[in-house]
């Protein structure tokens, strides 16, 4: 058998680590990236040093172009995990790797626009699929704006009978003007039949949140603190806990949930983060748990903290 490893945890870890008994049957190797040739520039002197260096270390001294581009676009424990054969520690992790794969599920009904157009063309086949009653005839929505690299994450949920929010369709808009993003989003949020829709308004996205509540009357703008992102991500993780989330089998979307980590500061402060590089701070997973807040807190209007 073979695999990259996926949490500290399973049958594969087990026969792996042998922590639980030993599988004399199966004999280990672990090839991590400098042991490949298409990533690794001197395989034959990586070897022989790579695995005493920090990651950062060995990907910039003996990485290829590809190996580099793909660390830099990847959460280091994701890259650690999937490239260097490191197990991920589930007690680290808000969301485990058991709580977000029972929420999955196989054919999942969803979609996922990654710019404005094909945000639009979506529309049709979302109301189509409401009609035939394929989704659910009411929507909550979160919407995360980036500051770092105007990367703005959309995350719509269905609101169904028995209280769960399965994921219907994200929006990813990467470097696309606030203008655009507005008009998108306003299009969206009237065209589906939306109840309530958190923006993030922290910074440059207070425009963006103001015009939408304009615009709709179902978007509200709410801030970003360490007290209103533990209720969103308690919250996310209770509901995910009780499997009211079915999610589809989506990589990245599962990275960015299981990224979240919980760290208590020295004044005894519970913050919610992910530990990221420059390109990454899990804006699928606040979209997401803004999205899941709104479904089991009300009406926009009825949100305060």
């Amino acid at each position: 058998m073979g695999s990259s490893p996926l949490g500290a945890k399973g049958l594969f870890w087990e026969i792996v680590t042998e922590s639980m008994r030993k599988w004399p049957g199966f004999v280990k190797r672990f090839i991590p990236w400098w042991e490949v040739g298409y990533l690794c520039k001197d395989w034959k002197a990586a070897r022989g040093i790579a695995a005493e260096m920090q990651t950062h270390e060995r990907v910039y001294a003996f990485g290829t172009e590809a190996l580099v581009e793909i660390f830099e676009n990847m959460f280091l424990e994701d890259f650690q995990q999937e490239y260097e054969c490191a197990w991920v520690d589930e007690l680290t992790a808000w969301i485990t790797w058991d709580v977000i794969t029972r929420n999955q599920q196989a054919g999942h009904i969803y979609w996922h626009a990654h710019n404005v157009d094909e945000a639009l063309a979506m529309l049709d086949e979302v109301r189509n699929g409401i009609t035939v009653g394929m989704v659910e005839p009411a929507l909550v929505g979160g919407i995360d704006v980036g500051r770092v690299h105007d990367l703005t994450e959309f995350a719509a949920l269905g609101k169904t009978t028995t209280g769960q929010l399965p994921y219907r369709f994200a929006i990813s808009l990467d470097r696309v003007e606030f203008e655009k993003q507005k008009d998108c989003f306003v299009r969206v949020i009237n065209t589906l039949p939306f109840t309530s829709v958190l923006v993030d308004k922290n910074g440059i996205g207070m425009q963006l949140a103001e015009d939408l509540q304009r615009a709709t009357g179902k978007a509200q703008g709410v801030d970003f603190t360490n007290v209103t992102k533990e209720l969103w991500a308690v919250e996310a993780r209770l509901q995910a806990e009780r499997n009211n989330t079915p999610l589809p089998i989506d990589r990245d979307l599962a990275y960015q949930i299981h990224s979240i980590k919980k760290q208590t500061t020295a004044a005894k402060n519970n913050t919610f983060d992910t530990e990221r590089n420059e390109k990454h701070h899990a804006d699928k997973f606040w979209a997401w748990a803004l999205a899941v807040w709104a479904g089991k807190s009300g009406t926009a209007g009825g949100f305060s903290v």
